[in-house]
């Protein structure tokens, strides 16, 4: 099944993001990291090194953009609500965390850029189109 979330987010991001896909590739070769904090319920996605980050909110109710400050360039997203919620809304994404969550005490992860779990990443932030709201 084919993974597609539509996200409205401001002009301002959209404009700063129109040519994330191409810089993708670049971002996840420079590393990414998984967290998720189980208390909360919380799952964070970090591309590249980490950085100071503003959250930019969109449509979707559990899915905030991290952005550059400066920039407004996507450096990775934070969604709440990920496991009781969110992937009940996108059960197409339930596959994938379950191959992700192999190991049940392991919840954050550094992903050398050239492993699968980091093109699985990859695959589901190319699959988030951004729309102006």
């Amino acid at each position: 099944m084919a993974t597609s979330i539509k996200l409205e987010v401001s002009r301002e991001v959209e404009e700063a993001n129109k040519n994330f896909e191409a810089k993708l590739s670049d971002l996840v070769s420079k590393g990414l990291a998984i967290d998720y904090d189980d208390e909360h319920d919380l799952f964070f996605l970090t591309l590249g090194e980490p950085r100071e980050a503003v959250m930019e909110p969109t449509s979707d109710d559990f899915v905030y953009l991290s952005v550059d400050p400066d920039t407004l360039e996507i450096i990775g997203l934070a969604i709440t609500a990920f496991r009781s919620k969110f992937l009940k809304q996108h059960p197409e994404l339930q596959r994938l965390v379950k191959i992700w969550w192999k190991k049940p005490t392991l919840r954050a992860w550094q992903l050398a850029p050239d492993s699968p779990d980091a093109a699985r990443a990859a695959k589901i932030l190319r699959d988030i189109h951004l729309v102006t709201a």
